[in-house]
């Protein structure tokens, strides 16, 4: 008896420890993102914070094209708290300096990671746009929604321009793939038919993109949540964000899709090393922490002679 729909994914672009990843766009990228870290991929993790819509995403592409560090200027402040409209608030802080410094930082790593980049994933989470002066922002901080111009992203154009983009990343780095993915987050906020309607513009965006551009790809992690999985227990206590099981789910059908075999016996061993490195021993016994370091060296051993 089959007691679920499982959508047929087939082979994507093959991605292995040689490649160097970059993930843009909505909380489910740092999801995703976070499943390959602990697997010891190389990879950059949304160097802006969560970025939501197709057209923050491009910006942020740009910037790290064109841009060599940000400025008090382009920064502001409200209710003592000083923020970047191009970045997600975990960036914004009450010291101007301090949040320069992590903005700047987070610019100068991710232009280093982006020159060897081999795989750049795109998740996105919402066709709805939020512009302020003339300029699309990728967060609206808590200000007045009388601030801001909120509309829905027009299909065709955002193709386009996702093409220039692509172009562009292509004359400087020729061999750069891309997997694009709609996040399956509910934006419950533009209600569930604007939020269905903003899907689905996405998804559009996603296929034609796919469809009209080699080394593109769709990875459907959104119809895995909604049609393969279809349950509310897959969803955290929010019913917005998919649970951990969800997200690990969605994972493995990744890896399925994206990596060899052999890829993903190291890397579910890489996995074992990080979880090593990342416990804490309950007790203080000498024992115990020598056995923990001595199954630490091994595995780092065995996984450095492949």
């Amino acid at each position: 008896m089959k007691l679920m729909t499982t959508v047929d994914i087939p082979k994507g672009i093959s991605i292995d420890y040689d490649d160097k990843i970059m993930l843009l766009g909505s909380c489910f990228t740092d999801n995703v993102g976070e499943q390959l870290r602990r697997r010891l991929f190389d990879v950059c993790v949304n160097p802006f914070g969560t970025l939501y819509n197709p057209l923050s995403i491009d910006r942020a592409i740009d910037i790290l094209l064109n841009k060599d560090r940000y400025s008090a200027d382009d920064l502001f402040e409200s209710r003592g708290t000083w923020h970047s409209f191009d970045h997600h608030s975990r960036f914004s802080g009450a010291d101007i300096d301090r949040t320069l410094t992590g903005i700047n930082d987070s610019l100068i790593a991710a232009k280093e990671a982006l020159r060897s980049t081999t795989v750049m994933i795109i998740t996105f989470g919402t066709a709805y746009v939020y512009y302020s002066g003339g300029r699309v922002v990728a967060n609206c901080h808590k200000l007045p929604q009388s601030n801001f111009r909120r509309i829905l992203i027009n299909y065709e154009e955002t193709v386009r321009r996702w093409h220039q983009t692509i172009a562009t990343l292509r004359s400087r780095f020729p061999d750069l793939r891309f997997i694009f993915t709609v996040s399956p987050i509910r934006h419950l906020s533009d209600g569930l038919a604007g939020n269905s309607l903003s899907k689905s513009t996405l998804r559009l965006v996603c296929n034609e993109l796919a469809e009209t551009v080699d080394g593109c790809e769709y990875f459907p992690s959104y119809e895995i949540l909604l049609d393969e999985l279809r349950d509310y227990r897959f969803y955290a206590a929010d019913m917005l964000h998919p649970s951990d099981q969800a997200v690990e789910y969605v994972y493995e059908r990744f890896a399925e899709t994206h990596l060899s075999e052999p890829t993903i016996r190291r890397s579910e061993e890489c996995l074992k090393l990080w979880r090593l490195r990342n416990h804490r021993p309950m007790t203080d016994n000498a024992d115990d922490i020598a056995r923990l370091n001595n199954a630490i060296v091994e595995l780092e051993k065995k996984l450095s002679q492949r």
